[in-house]
C-alpha cells in the first residue's frame, strides 16, 4: 500500500469516526421518539398514530413495517428533538379517523426518559388489545382479546388467531369448571352457552394456542351484555350515598364500587404528586387491602386522622392491574394524579353556614343567565385586580376593579356583572378537566399559545373536583375547594346565583378511571362492541345504566349541597335519557325547588340511544322540570352559525315566522315545550362566533353604527320574548375574538371554536366597554326593563295566549305585538322591532285600553326605545302613529297601573314544573314603579 493510499485510508477512518461520534452526540442531544405497535394480523396499512407533546398540538404519523424478534411490527417515528422530561401522548387509531376503531387505552401519556434507550433514541412498545405501554419488547403470544356475557347464558369472545383446539376452551366460575356448550365461530367472534350467570362470582375464560407451549391464555369474562339487565342491577345496584371518602378526624372510610374486580388496594400518599412532577412529591405509598362488601363495593376504614393526605386505588381485574383515582373524589392534587382527603367543613369561608342566597322566585323565566369562562373575565390587562387572581375563582369575585381610557372609567369584573343586572352566572366547566397542565401555571407564556393554559373544559377528568388551574394552589387539595366556595359566596353576596356547566355525557379519555375499574360499564357501545361516539370526542357515557345514572345524581346533589350551586347546564343533553333527566330534576328540586336545569337538546354525533329516549327537542314535553336551548330562535334572529347566513335582524325577512314564534315562547313540532320555562332563548354562546362577529360577517358591509343597532336589537328580541333569556359574556360590549392576524385563528376570518386558542383570543377586553358604552347601557336597561315587567316573564302558555297578541304590520321587516296584563305597571304595551328593511316605519297604534288607567292620561307613550332613537328621535305623532327607525326596537304603553301586583305562587311540591315561587313584596312593587317612571322620563 502506497503512502498516499495509507494517508487517504487514515483520513477516511478519522472522518468516519468523527461522523459517527457527531451523529451519536446529535442522537443523544436531540433524540427521536419511537412507538412500536404489534398486530397479530401483521397488517398496518389501515392504522396511524396521533402523537403530541403534552400541552401542544399533535401530528398524524403513518407506520413503517419493521421486524422485531422475527415478527412484523408497525413503527411510528416522532422526529426529535424531544426533551427527556417531556411527556407525549399518543393514540393509535383507524387511519385518519376519530370515529372508528382505536386501540384500548385512549389517550396514553408517556415520559420520554421512561422509554428504552437505543442508540440515543427512546422506544415504547404496544400490543394489539393491550392497554399497557411497554418500555421493553414484550411477549407477543396469541391471546384472548375480549370476553363478555352477551346475555344471562351466552358468552362471546375474540382471539388473536383461531383457537387450534376448541376443546381447550374452558370457563371457570371462580375456580369451578362450568359447561361450555355449542361453541362456534372464529377469532373475530366465538360464542357459546353456559349455565345462567351468577354475578356474585368471577368468571375466567381459558384457551390454549400453538405458540405458547403449555402456557394457557386467560381472561376474566365481563358482563357487557347484561350491564343494563334487571339481574345485574339486582346483584350490583348499590343504593348507598356514601361512595368515595367519608372523613372525620378520628377515622376515614373509603368505598369503591368495583363489582368484577379480584382485588382492590388503597394507597395513601403524603403528597398529591410524585417526585417526577415536583421535587417535594412522594413516590411511596402506604397500602391497605380493601374488603369486598355488598353489591360489589370494596370498603376500608382507617382509624387515624388522614386530613390533607392523598389516595388512589389499585384495581386488579384478571390480568389487568391499574392504579386509579376515585371517580367520587372530592378534590385532588395537581393534574388529578391522586385524590385528596379533605376536611370539607374546614374549607367553608366565613359566613358560609349563614349564607343568604339571592332572592329568586324559582321560575326559570325570572332568570337572566350570563355565560362566562372563568379565565375570560379577568385575563385581559384591562382588568386591574390582583395579579394572583387572574383567571382564578377568586378573580370572579374581586370587587372594586375599574378600567380608565381617556376620560372614561368603567367597572370591570364582578362589578361589571352586578351593574349589568344578571341573576345567574353560568360558568363553563369548572370541575377538574384535562388539557391544562397545572404544573405550568406560573409561566405567563403558557396562556398565550394555542393548546396552552386555556381550554373551555369539556373533557372531564374528575367530575366532583374543582378545576385546579382556577385555584391559586393546584397542588393542595383543600385550596381549590375553599376558593370555589369563596367564589359562590362572593357572587351570592352580590345578588348572583352560580350555575355550573356539567359534562356527564363523555369523559376526556376513554381509558378514564371508570373503564379501568369496570370496563365498558359506564360507556355505551356500538353493536360490534366498540365505544360509541355520540359526543364526537371518542366516547359517550351510558346514563341508562343504574350506577352511571346514580353517579350523575350523586354528583349533582354534591355540588348543590356542598357548594350551594343553584343551576346546572347539561352539555349534549340528548346523550342522556329522559328517565335520568327527570330523576335529576326530581332529586335537585327536593333540595331546592329554585335550582334551574337546562341543556343542549342535541348530540355531537350518532348514538345508539333510541331517539324516543333521548332528552332532546322532541321529548321536552316528557321533562317538565328541564329547559333547553332554542337554536331555532338563535338562527332566526341572527343567522346560521359562524357567518354562514344572516338572520332577521340583518334583513332576512323570510325568518319572520320564526321570530313571531320566538316572541310567543316557541310552540310547534320542532320543540315540544310545555311552558315558557322550558325555552332558553339566546343569540350567542361560547361556541361559534360571538354575536358581534356573526353580525360583522353577515351584515353586508354595514357601518359600525348600524351593527351596534343590530347588536342591541338581537338581544332585545331575546329579552322581550317569552322564555328564559341567556346572554353570552361580552355581547353587551360587542365582544369580538381576534382574527388570523393574531396567529390564533381557528378558521379563516374569526375564531369560531376557540376552545383551546389562548387568552389573547378568549379574554374579555374592557376597551370594548369603553368604546361601546352606549351598547352596554342599552343591555343594562333592557335587562332592567324585563325585570320590571312581568308581561315578558309569563309562566304558562295559557298566560301567553291571554296576554300576548301579534299585530299586523304589512311588512315582514316590521314585527309588532301587544301585551295586555293587569298585573303589569304598564297594563297595555306594544313592542315593535324594525329590522331595517324599512328605513323608517310608520305604525298606526290601535285603540288603547282605559279600564286599568288610573291617572286619566289616555294616550300612548314611549316606554323604551333602543339606540336608534339617538339617531332619528322616535316619536308618536298625534297620539296615534309611532315612527320606528331602521334597526330600532321600541316599546309604547297606554296608561299606568300603580296598583299592579304580580302574583308568583310558592314553589310547588308536585311533579309539575317546580318553579312557582314567592309573591313580590311591596318594596319590589315600589321599585318596579320607580324603574318604570325612570324609563319614562329618561326617554322623553
Amino acid at each position: 500500500m502506497t503512502k498516499m493510499k495509507k494517508l487517504t485510508l487514515l483520513f477516511l477512518m478519522i472522518y468516519s469516526s468523527l461522523f459517527i461520534v457527531s451523529n451519536l452526540k446529535a442522537a443523544v442531544d436531540s433524540p427521536n421518539l419511537y412507538f412500536h405497535y404489534f398486530r397479530y394480523d401483521a397488517t398496518y396499512t389501515d392504522w396511524d398514530a396521533h402523537i403530541w407533546k403534552f400541552g401542544d398540538t399533535g401530528v398524524d404519523i403513518l407506520p413503517v413495517d419493521e421486524t422485531i424478534n422475527s415478527k412484523t411490527w408497525g413503527t411510528f417515528k416522532k422526529d426529535g428533538p424531544v426533551g427527556l422530561e417531556d411527556e407525549y401522548g399518543f393514540i393509535i387509531r383507524s387511519r385518519g379517523s376519530w370515529d372508528k376503531d382505536r386501540e384500548p387505552g385512549g389517550d396514553r401519556i408517556v415520559k420520554v426518559s421512561d422509554g428504552k434507550l437505543i442508540d440515543g433514541d427512546y422506544h415504547f412498545y404496544i400490543i394489539q388489545g393491550d392497554v399497557v405501554v411497554y418500555s421493553e419488547v414484550p411477549e407477543t403470544f396469541h391471546k384472548i382479546l375480549t370476553a363478555t356475557f352477551t346475555s344471562s347464558t351466552e358468552v362471546r369472545f375474540q382471539t388473536t388467531v383461531d383457537v387450534p383446539n376448541l376443546s381447550s376452551v374452558k370457563l371457570y366460575k371462580d375456580d369451578v369448571l362450568v359447561p361450555v356448550n355449542n361453541l362456534k365461530g372464529s377469532k373475530t367472534g366465538y360464542t357459546f352457552t353456559t349455565d345462567t350467570v351468577d354475578l356474585s362470582f368471577v368468571y375466567r375464560l381459558e384457551a390454549l394456542f400453538d405458540d405458547q407451549g403449555a402456557t394457557t391464555a386467560k381472561l376474566n369474562v365481563g358482563f357487557n351484555g347484561v350491564y343494563n339487565s334487571p339481574f345485574f342491577e339486582a346483584a350490583y345496584g348499590y343504593e348507598g350515598n356514601d361512595l368515595g371518602v367519608s372523613y372525620s378526624p378520628t377515622a376515614t372510610t373509603f368505598k369503591l364500587w368495583a363489582p368484577i374486580s379480584d382485588e382492590v388496594t388503597l394507597n395513601i400518599y403524603d403528597a398529591g404528586h410524585p417526585t417526577s412532577v415536583r421535587a417535594d412529591g412522594d413516590d411511596t405509598a402506604t397500602t391497605h387491602i380493601m374488603t369486598r362488601g355488598e353489591k360489589g363495593v370494596f370498603e376500608l376504614t382507617l382509624n387515624e386522622d388522614l386530613k390533607n393526605k392523598y389516595y388512589t386505588y389499585t384495581v386488579k381485574n384478571g390480568n389487568v392491574i391499574n392504579e386509579v383515582v376515585d371517580p367520587y373524589a372530592t378534590s385532588s392534587g395537581v393534574n388529578a394524579i391522586r385524590g385528596a382527603i379533605v376536611d370539607l367543613e374546614s374549607t367553608n369561608p366565613s359566613g358560609w353556614d349563614d349564607l343568604e342566597l339571592p332572592k329568586y322566585s324559582g321560575r326559570y323565566v325570572d332568570a337572566i343567565i350570563y355565560e362566562l369562562h372563568v379565565r375570560d373575565l379577568t385575563s385581559h390587562s384591562s382588568w386591574t385586580g390582583k395579579r394572583e387572581h387572574v383567571g382564578k375563582f377568586l378573580g370572579i369575585v374581586e370587587s372594586g376593579t375599574t378600567y380608565t381610557k381617556g376620560e372614561t372609567t368603567v367597572k370591570t369584573g364582578l362589578d361589571h356583572m352586578v351593574e349589568l343586572g344578571i341573576t345567574h352566572l353560568h360558568l363553563l366547566p369548572a370541575f377538574e378537566f384535562g388539557y391544562v397542565d397545572e404544573t405550568r401555571l406560573d409561566d405567563p407564556n403558557y396562556f398565550n399559545v394555542k393548546d396552552g393554559g386555556f381550554n373551555w373544559g369539556y373533557m372531564p377528568t374528575l367530575f366532583n373536583v374543582p378545576e385546579g388551574s382556577y385555584s391559586t394552589d393546584p397542588y393542595t387539595g383543600s385550596t381549590r375547594v375553599s376558593e370555589f366556595k369563596q367564589m359562590v359566596k362572593g357572587l351570592s353576596d352580590n345578588g348572583i346565583r352560580t350555575v355550573m356547566d356539567v359534562v356527564y355525557n363523555h369523559t376526556g379519555d376513554a381509558n378514564y378511571n371508570f373503564n379501568k375499574i369496570l370496563p365498558n360499564y359506564f360507556f355505551r357501545l356500538n353493536s360490534e362492541g366498540s365505544l360509541s361516539n355520540g359526543s364526537g370526542t371518542g366516547n359517550e357515557t351510558a346514563s341508562e345504566h343504574y350506577m352511571m345514572r346514580k353517579f350523575m345524581v350523586d354528583s349533582l346533589i354534591y355540588w348543590a349541597t356542598e357548594y350551594n350551586v343553584k343551576g346546572f347546564r347539561f352539555d349534549l343533553m340528548a346523550l342522556h335519557d329522559v328517565e335520568t333527566m327527570n330523576l335529576i330534576a326530581e332529586e335537585l328540586h327536593k333540595i331546592d325547588p329554585t335550582i334551574i336545569i337546562y341543556g343542549e337538546p342535541w348530540t355531537g354525533g350518532t348514538t345508539p340511544l333510541p331517539l324516543s329516549q333521548q332528552a332532546t327537542k322532541q321529548t321536552m314535553n316528557q321533562m317538565p322540570g328541564v329547559a333547553s336551548f332554542n337554536d331555532i330562535a338563535r338562527n332566526s334572529i341572527r343567522g346560521s352559525n359562524n357567518g354562514e347566513g344572516p338572520g332577521w335582524v340583518q334583513g332576512k325577512n323570510d325568518e319572520v315566522g320564526n321570530i313571531k314564534n320566538t316572541i310567543l315562547g316557541t310552540r310547534g313540532t320542532d320543540y315540544t315545550f310545555t311552558s315558557p320555562n322550558q325555552n332558553v332563548n339566546y343569540v350567542s354562546a361560547h361556541d361559534n362566533s360571538t354575536l358581534a362577529d356573526q353580525i360583522r360577517l353577515t351584515s353586508g358591509g354595514k357601518t359600525n353604527v348600524i351593527r351596534k343597532l343590530m347588536q342591541v336589537q338581537a338581544n332585545a328580541i331575546v329579552l322581550m320574548s317569552q322564555g328564559v333569556p341567556f346572554i353570552h359574556a361580552g355581547a353587551e360590549m360587542m365582544r369580538s375574538k381576534p382574527d388570523k392576524s393574531d396567529n390564533e385563528h381557528v378558521k379563516e376570518g374569526l375564531n369560531y371554536n376557540s376552545y383551546n386558542a389562548s387568552d389573547k383570543v378568549n379574554q374579555i377586553n374592557y376597551n370594548f366597554k369603553v368604546d361601546y358604552n352606549d351598547v352596554f347601557t342599552e343591555y343594562k336597561e333592557l335587562i332592567e326593563f324585563r325585570k320590571t315587567h312581568p308581561s315578558f316573564r309569563l309562566n304558562t302558555f295559557d298566560e301567553v295566549d291571554q296576554t300576548v297578541s301579534l299585530l299586523e304590520t304589512g311588512n315582514d321587516g316590521l314585527v309588532a305585538y301587544r301585551l295586555k296584563n293587569n298585573k303589569d305597571i304598564y297594563p297595555d304595551m306594544i313592542v315593535i322591532h324594525n329590522n331595517g328593511t324599512l328605513p323608517m316605519a310608520h305604525f298606526t297604534l290601535p285603540q288603547g285600553t282605559d279600564e286599568t288607567n288610573v291617572d286619566g292620561d289616555l294616550v300612548w307613550k314611549i316606554a323604551y326605545t333602543s339606540l336608534a332613537q339617538t339617531i332619528n328621535n322616535a316619536e308618536i305623532e298625534n297620539g296615534k302613529t309611532v315612527n320606528i327607525s331602521a334597526h330600532e326596537t321600541i316599546v309604547v304603553y297606554y296608561g299606568q297601573n300603580s296598583n299592579a301586583t304580580e302574583v308568583i305562587p310558592e314553589p310547588s311540591d308536585s311533579n309539575d314544573f317546580p318553579l312557582l315561587a314567592m309573591v313580590l313584596i311591596p318594596s319590589a312593587i315600589i321599585l318596579g314603579v320607580g324603574a318604570g317612571l325612570f324609563f319614562y322620563f329618561k326617554k322623553r
